[in-house]
């Protein structure tokens, strides 16, 4: 299993009972759902929503092992630019949870697609 399973078991979630799974991965899985989400969840596809939540390995300014560095630094770009998806970083979610993911879910549920 993988990622990209991840994202297939989300979608079939979704269309057994209409309801919005959560897909966790760390960054450093992201190329394992670009072509499982491109196909499934992308608008004009299939738009099947999901929620997808990723860890930050490598993240700019903390101290972390070179290969997540690396993948770390393209991160947002590969989110946000290449695979097109929205985003919000979680840094306030120890001040604030609630106020965090409601507009999320509220984005998700109302665009009827993927964000992270």
């Amino acid at each position: 299993a993988n990622e990209g399973a991840a994202v297939a078991v989300a979608s079939g979630y979704h269309l057994a009972t209409r309801k919005c799974a959560v897909v966790y991965l760390q960054n450093s899985g992201i190329g394992n759902m670009v072509n499982p989400l491109m196909s499934l969840a992308v608008k004009g596809v299939y738009s099947l929503p999901m929620l997808i939540m990723c860890g930050w390995r490598g993240e700019p300014g903390k101290k972390d092992e070179p290969q997540h560095m690396m993948q770390g630094s393209v991160t947002p770009g590969l989110l946000g630019k290449h695979i097109n998806i929205p985003f919000v970083l979680l840094i306030y979610l120890q001040m604030n949870p609630i106020g965090i993911f409601s507009p999320m879910f509220a984005y998700q549920l109302s665009k009827v697609s993927r964000v992270a």
